[in-house]
């Protein structure tokens, strides 16, 4: 009875662990076909921030949601991401992967690999995640010596497994990684442009490093800085050559943004379309009051035609590798429960049936 139990309990064990190894397998540490390519570029007239949203992973679905000001304490802000944001995550949590507010600042990051870690400051409070802080420097910043000050008075200690680029409407721009003595580094613009990809441009080093598309995004921007052709054609031309494909098992490029950083202008190419733009004004949408969009959507229909006066988040949550996980339990306990008592019950009748067989022919 209890051999057979113990294989229906390890069976359970084993399904498990299967789900919670995929659970695993999927965190921000594992998908090294991550490839996001950002871009900040300006001249006297305008200041641009390019970026490509690249997916090495099973997460495809993004949305765009607009946030107004909080009674004036806080910015308002247009955000960008993944419906489900922690790969195997219980919740569709909305976390802001890339976007701007109305003081014409903004961000996107880049995966670096592999992770290094920033010495926690304790004095300045609890430990804060470099990944979901970002959200809020947005709402409270307004301009690249903001944010790093921000940073600088904030408790960050952890593992970072990327690296936040931020720029404002007057072209200043940063970006902001673990520095190599353990604390975090600021790296500035100095020219009319600023990259990053996949390596840490504080120590360059790793997977991802050297980088063709950073190589290739050095030599087209200095090309249009040198003939003064700063366009937003031409920052979609740079992304368009240094996107990523389609795989068989991961989405490549799900969407690229230009934002018009002086004028408050998203332009908004999706799944590597570069032919055709969406184009929002933030100022415009904000006015719609707090909505979203699923970026997909947009390929098909205006945002006039999607938008609606109910809130894209939060959205029901979908169940999940690690919820699976917690179902099979929920489900297989009572089972293996069950089994084992009914064999054991089972035993116990036979063994009286031969008992009282024996007592018989006695």
């Amino acid at each position: 009875m209890f051999s057979i139990t113990g294989i229906l309990l390890l069976s359970s064990l084993m399904f498990q662990f299967y789900f919670l190894r995929i659970n695993s397998n999927s965190d921000e540490k594992y998908e090294f076909k991550s490839n996001c390519s950002i871009f900040t570029v300006k001249n006297e007239d305008s200041v641009y921030f390019g970026n490509n949203e690249d997916e090495g992973g099973n997460r495809r679905r993004t949305d765009m949601w607009f946030v107004p000001s909080d009674d004036n304490q806080f910015y308002g802000c247009v955000y960008v991401g993944f419906a489900e944001n922690e790969p195997g995550g219980d919740d569709v949590d909305g976390i802001e992967i890339g976007g701007m507010n109305t003081e014409g600042l903004c961000f996107d990051g880049n995966g670096i690999f592999p992770g290094e870690a920033v010495n926690p400051v304790e004095e300045y409070g609890s430990p804060m995640s470099y990944l979901t802080c970002r959200g809020q420097v947005l709402r409270e910043c307004a301009t690249v010596i903001e944010v790093i000050q921000w940073y600088q008075t904030h408790n960050l200690g952890g593992e970072w497994w990327g690296q936040t680029h931020w720029a404002d409407k007057t072209g200043d721009a940063v970006v902001v990684s673990p520095a190599i003595d353990g604390g975090i580094a600021f790296t500035r613009i100095t020219g009319d442009y600023l990259i990053s990809t996949n390596f840490n441009v504080d120590h360059p080093q790793g997977q991802y490093y050297p980088c063709w598309r950073y190589n290739i995004m050095t030599s087209m921007l200095e090309e249009i800085t040198t003939t003064d052709s700063v366009t937003v054609e031409n920052c979609a031309q740079i992304l368009d050559v240094v996107h990523a494909p389609p795989g068989s098992t991961y989405p490549g490029t799900v969407y690229s943004n230009v934002f018009d950083l002086k004028q408050q202008i998203i332009y908004l190419y999706i799944h590597g379309d570069y032919d055709n733009v969406v184009l929002l004004n933030l100022t415009e949408e904000l006015g719609k009051n707090y909505h979203g969009y699923i970026i997909n959507d947009l390929a098909d229909s205006s945002p006039e035609e999607l938008y609606t006066n109910s809130d894209l988040w939060p959205i029901e949550p979908k169940m999940s590798i690690s919820s699976t996980s917690i179902l099979i339990t929920i489900v297989t306990a009572p089972i293996v429960f069950f089994l084992g008592f009914w064999v054991f019950t089972t035993n116990c009748i036979k063994k009286l049936k031969v008992k009282g067989g024996k007592n018989d022919g006695n």
